[in-house]
Protein backbone atom coordinates (compact mmCIF):
# COMPACT_ATOMS: atom_id res chain seq x y z
CA UNK A 1 0.00 0.00 0.00
CA UNK A 2 1.01 3.13 -0.90
CA UNK A 3 0.59 5.70 2.12
CA UNK A 4 2.78 8.59 3.09
CA UNK A 5 2.04 11.71 6.10
CA UNK A 6 1.67 15.30 4.57
CA UNK A 7 1.35 18.82 6.82
CA UNK A 8 -2.34 20.68 5.39
CA UNK A 9 0.59 23.16 3.90
CA UNK A 10 2.41 20.69 2.03
CA UNK A 11 -0.49 19.35 -0.28
CA UNK A 12 0.25 21.11 -3.09
CA UNK A 13 3.32 18.85 -3.64
CA UNK A 14 0.82 16.45 -5.61
CA UNK A 15 -0.25 18.82 -7.72
CA UNK A 16 2.01 17.59 -9.87
CA UNK A 17 1.87 13.78 -11.03
CA UNK A 18 5.17 13.23 -12.57
CA UNK A 19 6.86 13.87 -9.05
CA UNK A 20 4.63 11.09 -7.13
CA UNK A 21 7.16 8.59 -7.60
CA UNK A 22 9.60 10.80 -5.74
CA UNK A 23 6.76 10.98 -3.07
CA UNK A 24 6.53 7.26 -2.91
CA UNK A 25 3.47 7.59 -4.74
CA UNK A 26 2.35 5.37 -7.51
CA UNK A 27 1.37 7.80 -10.62
CA UNK A 28 -1.33 5.24 -11.63
CA UNK A 29 -3.46 5.29 -8.66
CA UNK A 30 -5.64 7.91 -7.44
CA UNK A 31 -5.62 9.89 -3.49
CA UNK A 32 -7.14 9.03 -0.86
CA UNK A 33 -7.02 12.17 1.87
CA UNK A 34 -7.74 10.98 5.24
CA UNK A 35 -7.29 12.84 8.68
CA UNK A 36 -8.95 15.09 10.86
CA UNK A 37 -12.00 17.75 10.23
CA UNK A 38 -11.07 20.63 8.80
CA UNK A 39 -7.61 20.49 7.52
CA UNK A 40 -8.52 21.60 3.85
CA UNK A 41 -8.84 18.37 2.39
CA UNK A 42 -12.02 19.26 0.40
CA UNK A 43 -11.15 21.79 -0.44
CA UNK A 44 -7.39 20.90 -1.79
CA UNK A 45 -9.44 18.20 -4.25
CA UNK A 46 -12.23 21.07 -5.53
CA UNK A 47 -9.97 24.40 -5.64
CA UNK A 48 -6.78 23.13 -6.73
CA UNK A 49 -6.15 19.29 -7.79
CA UNK A 50 -9.09 18.76 -10.14
CA UNK A 51 -8.81 22.11 -12.09
CA UNK A 52 -4.88 21.54 -12.34
CA UNK A 53 -5.82 17.56 -13.58
CA UNK A 54 -8.41 18.72 -15.91
CA UNK A 55 -5.93 21.18 -17.84
CA UNK A 56 -3.23 18.19 -17.40
CA UNK A 57 -5.82 15.81 -19.22
CA UNK A 58 -6.64 18.50 -21.48
CA UNK A 59 -10.63 18.62 -20.69
CA UNK A 60 -10.95 22.09 -20.21
CA UNK A 61 -13.39 22.02 -17.81
CA UNK A 62 -14.91 19.73 -14.75
CA UNK A 63 -16.88 17.65 -17.10
CA UNK A 64 -14.47 15.27 -17.27
CA UNK A 65 -13.86 14.44 -13.66
CA UNK A 66 -17.19 14.40 -11.45
CA UNK A 67 -17.08 15.12 -7.62
CA UNK A 68 -19.69 14.50 -5.01
CA UNK A 69 -20.39 14.26 -1.24
CA UNK A 70 -20.85 10.17 -0.59
CA UNK A 71 -24.40 10.79 1.24
CA UNK A 72 -25.68 13.29 -1.90
CA UNK A 73 -24.55 10.43 -4.26
CA UNK A 74 -26.61 7.79 -1.99
CA UNK A 75 -29.40 10.03 -1.98
CA UNK A 76 -29.43 10.86 -6.06
CA UNK A 77 -28.94 7.05 -6.16
CA UNK A 78 -31.84 6.18 -4.41
CA UNK A 79 -33.99 8.97 -5.91
CA UNK A 80 -32.84 7.37 -9.48
CA UNK A 81 -34.10 4.17 -8.40
CA UNK A 82 -37.17 5.77 -7.14
CA UNK A 83 -38.01 7.08 -10.37
CA UNK A 84 -41.15 5.90 -13.08
CA UNK A 85 -37.51 6.14 -15.87
CA UNK A 86 -36.55 2.32 -16.62
CA UNK A 87 -33.36 1.69 -15.33
CA UNK A 88 -32.15 5.28 -14.42
CA UNK A 89 -30.61 3.76 -11.12
CA UNK A 90 -27.85 1.66 -13.72
CA UNK A 91 -28.10 4.81 -15.83
CA UNK A 92 -26.78 7.25 -13.07
CA UNK A 93 -24.39 4.60 -11.99
CA UNK A 94 -22.34 4.12 -15.85
CA UNK A 95 -23.06 8.15 -15.76
CA UNK A 96 -20.52 8.07 -12.74
CA UNK A 97 -18.16 5.05 -14.17
CA UNK A 98 -17.76 7.19 -17.24
CA UNK A 99 -15.58 9.75 -15.63
CA UNK A 100 -12.97 10.06 -12.96
CA UNK A 101 -14.48 10.60 -9.57
CA UNK A 102 -13.87 12.16 -6.16
CA UNK A 103 -15.88 11.04 -3.39
CA UNK A 104 -16.14 12.87 -0.70
CA UNK A 105 -16.63 12.12 2.75
CA UNK A 106 -15.50 7.94 2.38
CA UNK A 107 -17.05 5.99 5.56
CA UNK A 108 -20.18 8.21 6.34
CA UNK A 109 -22.73 6.68 3.34
CA UNK A 110 -25.29 4.96 4.27
CA UNK A 111 -24.64 1.68 3.81
CA UNK A 112 -27.77 0.12 2.62
CA UNK A 113 -30.75 1.31 0.79
CA UNK A 114 -33.75 -0.37 -1.13
CA UNK A 115 -33.34 -0.31 -5.01
CA UNK A 116 -35.47 -2.47 -7.15
CA UNK A 117 -36.64 -4.66 -3.75
CA UNK A 118 -33.16 -5.50 -3.27
CA UNK A 119 -30.71 -4.38 -0.38
CA UNK A 120 -27.83 -2.41 -2.23
CA UNK A 121 -24.55 -0.35 -0.95
CA UNK A 122 -24.35 2.16 -3.68
CA UNK A 123 -20.59 3.12 -2.80
CA UNK A 124 -19.78 -0.22 -2.24
CA UNK A 125 -20.91 -1.03 -5.45
CA UNK A 126 -19.30 1.62 -7.11
CA UNK A 127 -16.04 1.04 -5.22
CA UNK A 128 -15.96 -2.38 -6.52
CA UNK A 129 -17.06 -1.19 -10.69
CA UNK A 130 -14.32 1.16 -10.44
CA UNK A 131 -11.47 -1.39 -9.23
CA UNK A 132 -13.19 -3.22 -12.23
CA UNK A 133 -12.45 -1.10 -14.19
CA UNK A 134 -9.22 0.16 -12.90
CA UNK A 135 -7.33 -3.78 -13.08
CA UNK A 136 -8.66 -3.68 -16.66
CA UNK A 137 -6.67 -0.72 -17.63
CA UNK A 138 -3.51 -1.43 -15.60
CA UNK A 139 -3.43 -4.99 -17.19
CA UNK A 140 -4.14 -3.94 -20.66
CA UNK A 141 -1.07 -1.89 -20.35
CA UNK A 142 0.81 -4.53 -18.46
CA UNK A 143 0.63 -6.74 -21.25
CA UNK A 144 2.05 -4.31 -23.47
CA UNK A 145 4.58 -2.65 -21.30
CA UNK A 146 3.52 -0.97 -18.26
CA UNK A 147 5.84 1.91 -19.52
CA UNK A 148 4.36 2.76 -22.56
CA UNK A 149 1.24 3.91 -20.52
CA UNK A 150 0.69 7.34 -20.17
CA UNK A 151 -0.49 8.14 -16.38
CA UNK A 152 -2.85 10.61 -17.90
CA UNK A 153 -4.96 8.23 -19.79
CA UNK A 154 -5.32 6.10 -16.66
CA UNK A 155 -5.78 8.80 -13.72
CA UNK A 156 -8.47 10.10 -16.82
CA UNK A 157 -10.79 7.04 -15.47
CA UNK A 158 -9.99 6.92 -11.42
CA UNK A 159 -10.69 7.24 -8.17
CA UNK A 160 -10.21 9.66 -5.74
CA UNK A 161 -11.42 10.57 -2.31
CA UNK A 162 -11.78 12.05 1.23
CA UNK A 163 -12.31 10.89 4.74
CA UNK A 164 -12.39 12.69 8.30
CA UNK A 165 -11.53 9.15 9.78
CA UNK A 166 -8.24 7.06 10.17
CA UNK A 167 -7.14 4.47 8.68
CA UNK A 168 -8.04 1.90 11.02
CA UNK A 169 -11.87 3.44 11.64
CA UNK A 170 -12.07 3.63 7.61
CA UNK A 171 -11.17 -0.23 7.04
CA UNK A 172 -13.83 -0.99 9.61
CA UNK A 173 -16.35 0.76 7.01
CA UNK A 174 -15.79 -1.84 4.60
CA UNK A 175 -15.17 -5.73 4.58
CA UNK A 176 -11.75 -6.55 4.31
CA UNK A 177 -12.03 -7.83 0.40
CA UNK A 178 -13.19 -4.36 -0.56
CA UNK A 179 -10.68 -2.25 1.55
CA UNK A 180 -7.77 -4.25 -0.15
CA UNK A 181 -8.99 -3.34 -3.67
CA UNK A 182 -9.08 0.07 -2.34
CA UNK A 183 -5.98 0.39 -1.45
CA UNK A 184 -5.07 -1.23 -4.74
CA UNK A 185 -6.01 1.13 -6.58
CA UNK A 186 -5.31 4.49 -4.11
CA UNK A 187 -2.61 6.02 -2.59
CA UNK A 188 -3.36 6.91 0.89
CA UNK A 189 -2.09 10.38 2.23
CA UNK A 190 -2.87 11.27 5.61
CA UNK A 191 -3.64 14.95 6.27
CA UNK A 192 -1.56 16.65 9.00
CA UNK A 193 -2.80 19.55 11.20
CA UNK A 194 -5.02 21.26 12.88
CA UNK A 195 -8.90 22.23 11.78
CA UNK A 196 -9.02 25.71 9.87
CA UNK A 197 -12.59 25.94 10.80
CA UNK A 198 -12.19 26.61 14.18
Amino acid sequence: MNSIELKQNNLDCLLDIKNWSSLGLDPYKGLLLHGNIGTGKTTFFLDSFLPTLDKQLHFGSREGLFSGNVKTLVRQLKKAAASKEENAYTKMQEYYLSHGILLDDLGRESKDINIYGNKEQPIVDLLEKYYEGFKACINFYKERGLENATYKYVQAKLIHGTSNMSLEELSSCYDDYLFDRMKEMLNFISVEGDSRRD
